[in-house]
């Protein structure tokens, strides 16, 4: 059972970019698990298939785990300086999005007015944020229903082992993606 995370990405990548965004950009985890390389690999593919310029900042592994707000707030600070300036940034992981929302702020970069802003939906804080947050978001009670089919189904023989199944996540505008 999984997202499909890669797709996902993708769409939200597009849907920055069908909101005003010419310079979309993304602020990444490092790729330590198959949602974050996904969405770094859709980055990649989504600029290469668009001929959009590259704005990708993967923040290193060793610097999340010895400061996790230092490593944002300098990977926030390589997007802002890179050419073509973003005008919308990615940021795949809730937390991440909404210190990146309080990092904006401070810097006197409205959202969505100077920059369109997205991340995901994990935890449900972003929706109380000024402004709500676009996310991209996963269909927990799908998955589980899924899940718990697919584990009575391998019980009594009407599967077999190894299977899978995708379940699509879904864009969820928000006025961070509106002007």
């Amino acid at each position: 059972m999984r997202s499909d995370d890669l797709a996902g990405a993708a769409r939200m990548l597009d849907h920055l970019a069908d909101a005003g965004g010419d310079a979309v950009a993304m602020l990444a985890p490092p790729p330590i698990n198959g949602f974050a390389g996904d969405c770094v690999e859709a980055y990649r593919r989504w600029t290469a298939s668009t001929g959009r310029p590259s704005l990708l900042d993967v923040i290193a592994e060793d610097d999340l785990i010895a400061d996790p707000d230092g490593a944002y707030v300098a990977g926030l600070d390589r997007i802002l300086a890179r050419r073509p300036r973003p005008d919308a940034l990615f940021v795949p992981i809730e937390l991440a999005g909404i210190s990146v929302l309080e990092l904006l702020k401070e810097r006197a970069i409205r959202v969505p007015d100077d920059l369109l802003l997205a991340t995901t939906r994990d935890a449900g804080r972003i929706t109380a944020t000024d402004p709500p947050v676009t996310t991209l978001e996963w269909n927990y009670p799908e998955i589980g229903r899924r899940a718990a089919q697919m584990l009575l189904d391998l019980i009594d023989g009407a599967r077999a082992a190894p299977c899978e199944e995708v379940i699509a996540t879904s864009v969820v505008p928000r006025p961070s993606t509106g002007r």
